[in-house]
C-alpha cells in the first residue's frame, strides 16, 4: 500500500491489524480474467481517524499491454439496479523511467517492480535475464538483505 498507494497507505492505521474477509467476499464474482491471473482480497482496516473501513484489493497480474486496465472496474446490472466498482491502478510500467528510485528503495515492492521492469527489457534473450537477475542480487545484498529473503523474493518475482 506505502509503494503502489501512497496516499490510502497513509489513511490506515497499521497498528490495528487487517483483517481478511474472505468468507465474506467467496460468494461475490467479479468475472473471469482469461489473459491475466486475478486475486481479489476484501480487507478490514481500521483509519487513523478511528473509522473501519471495507477495502477491495483486487490484483492482477498481466504480462501483455491492456489499454482497459487503466479503467478497470466491474458492474453488474439486472432490472434497473447496477452496482459497480471501479478500481485504482497500478501499472508496474509507469515505473520505467524511475529506475533509479526504485534501486534506491527499501520497499520490497519497488524491487519487484524493477524486477518486472528488467526482466521486460531483457526479453527473452539468457544472458540478459541472468545479468538482471544478478544485478538484482547484488543490489537485495547490499541494502542489506540476508540470503533466506531473497531466495524468498526469487519465489515471488519467479
Amino acid at each position: 500500500m506505502a509503494f503502489f498507494f501512497s496516499e490510502l497507505g497513509a489513511q490506515v492505521d497499521w497498528s490495528a491489524r487487517p483483517r481478511f474477509l474472505d468468507k465474506e467476499l467467496a460468494g461475490i464474482g467479479f468475472g473471469g480474467a482469461p489473459d491475466g491471473m486475478v486475486a481479489d482480497k476484501l480487507v478490514e482496516v481500521c483509519l487513523r481517524n478511528g473509522s473501519v473501513q471495507w477495502v477491495l484489493i483486487h490484483i492482477e497480474v498481466q504480462a501483455q499491454r491492456d489499454t482497459s486496465l487503466a479503467s478497470h472496474a466491474f458492474h453488474n446490472q439486472l432490472l434497473g439496479t447496477v452496482m459497480g466498482i471501479s478500481f485504482a491502478t497500478a501499472k508496474l510500467l509507469d515505473f520505467a523511467a524511475q529506475a533509479d528510485a526504485l534501486m534506491a528503495s527499501h520497499n520490497p515492492f519497488a524491487l519487484v517492480t524493477l524486477a518486472h521492469l528488467r526482466t521486460q527489457q531483457a526479453g527473452h534473450d539468457p544472458d540478459r535475464l541472468y545479468a538482471a537477475r544478478w544485478q538484482l542480487t547484488k543490489l537485495l545484498y547490499e541494502h542489506g538483505w540476508s540470503k533466506r529473503r531473497i531466495i524468498v523474493l526469487f519465489k515471488v518475482i519467479n
